[in-house]
């Protein structure tokens, strides 16, 4: 997950009838996925019109934690949003080597309309102008000031620097945005003396995300979003929450351990986590219900009504067929074998990843099969306050990096696997 940084006051839903925010270009609190460009497309998003808060949400009280249940949007069709472009593409399947992207670990936008790409296949920050024009290129292989060896994530911090997260020492390093080297030294995450620490906050505490440790066996993880400062062992735990079911195994050949391997619940838990203006969330994916915290500690919880899909055996047998085909030939008897030993839910998932915008709402991608390729890829939208605005129709295939006022910002895939960093234009103007 790639991270861009700004801690503005927290950005709060209009009460009134009117939700209209003016175009501007900025950098939400965290960021973090064809063969040609294509030709400019409109998505339409569905209904979005700014209306009074209506019967279609509840909110109640558990424990002093406030729980916001939606069963419609708030929003009709008359005053759409869309989603065009893209406007800006990085990226080409020959040419120059700055051009070329590989492994790509983070994206950003800048206020001017830079686009800095964490490239890793390059070892490399790149420096795009708003043309998607290469400008620069800064780091590279080795373990000296300003280089690297195994990009982990990038963070912008305003008004002018870039740290990027490196996992080979682990190491931080801090760049301005004209790829000056302000600073290099080894930090290890208390949480993982092998990694970095997450997310940096503008106070100087640093925001981990905090995973439970594995054993062998069925288990479903356990994450949780900590603050903590250097130099103090006092932490400050935010949010915890179930996450990735799975069975995890260890593997031995003639009675020596050779290693260890692990295959999913079909339709299970997932790790889905977010980092926007203040605040953080983390959910399963596996019931609308999704946490959130803000940073100074207030929780609340998001949910939906949603009808469910059940399960069928067809369903789980797609699942494991193309899970085991990412294995080498001759251990997909073994892999295979393994899903005996998980019995998958009776019902599909809700959802399959969340995002916060530039002010703080947040976005919930709706759950499909990996398989489906005819449903559009939808995602819903609830305001800073818990309600469900609208849904939004999100290109296919775009991996969401940043979303921002009026543009969203990711990486497409094409069929040979190259990469491109794509800007598409977000409207909220009635058009």
């Amino acid at each position: 997950m790639t991270l861009s940084h700004r801690e503005p006051g927290l950005a709060r839903c209009m009460a009134g009838l009117s939700r209209r925010r003016p175009p501007r270009r900025s950098i939400p609190m965290f960021a973090q996925g064809t063969l040609a460009f294509p030709a400019v497309a409109v998505v339409a998003l569905a209904g979005c019109t700014r209306q009074a808060l209506t019967e279609s949400v509840t909110r109640t009280d558990s424990a002093g934690i406030a729980i916001v249940q939606s069963t419609a949007p708030q929003w009709e069709p008359d005053d759409a949003w869309r989603v065009t472009g893209p406007i800006v593409s990085v990226g080409t399947v020959e040419g120059a080597p700055e051009t070329q992207l590989y492994r790509v670990r983070g994206v950003a936008r800048l206020p001017d309309g830079r686009i800095v790409v964490a490239n890793a296949g390059s070892s490399e920050l790149r420096i795009y102008g708003s043309d998607g024009r290469w400008i620069r290129s800064i780091g590279g292989a080795g373990d000296g000031p300003g280089e690297f060896r195994n990009i982990r994530g990038m963070q912008v911090l305003v008004p002018d620097t870039l740290l990027v997260q490196d996992i080979s020492r682990p190491r931080l390093t801090l760049f301005t945005t004209e790829g000056v080297l302000v600073e290099s030294r080894r930090l290890a995450s208390p949480y993982g003396r092998f990694r970095p620490p997450t997310y940096r906050l503008s106070d100087g505490r640093w925001l981990d995300l905090v995973q439970s440790t594995e054993i062998e066996g069925y288990q479903t993880r356990r994450n949780a979003w900590v603050i903590w400062s250097e130099g103090d062992a006092t932490t400050d735990t935010l949010l915890t929450g179930d996450g990735y079911e799975y069975l995890l195994y260890f593997r031995y050949r003639g009675g020596q351990y050779i290693g260890r391997g692990g295959v999913s619940v079909p339709f299970g838990g997932q790790d889905l986590m977010a980092l926007g203006p203040g605040r953080v969330a983390l959910s399963d994916g596996a019931a609308y219900d999704i946490a959130v915290a803000e940073i100074d500690g207030r929780q609340w919880r998001v949910r939906r009504t949603i009808e469910r899909r059940t399960v069928s055996a067809d369903d789980v047998a797609r699942f494991i067929d193309d899970y085991v085909a990412r294995y080498p030939q001759e251990r997909q008897r073994d892999v295979r074998s393994r899903f005996d030993g998980v019995t998958p839910p009776s019902v599909m998932p809700t959802h399959a990843a969340l995002e916060f915008d530039a002010i703080g709402d947040l976005w919930v991608e709706s759950f499909r099969l990996r398989w489906d390729h005819e449903s559009p890829r939808m995602w819903s939208v609830f305001a800073p306050d818990g309600r469900w605005l609208c849904d939004v129709r999100i290109p296919e295939g775009l991996r969401v990096y940043e979303i921002g006022d009026d543009y969203v910002v990711g990486v497409e895939t094409d069929t040979l696997g190259v990469e491109f960093v794509r800007v598409y234009e977000l409207l909220k103007h009635r058009v």
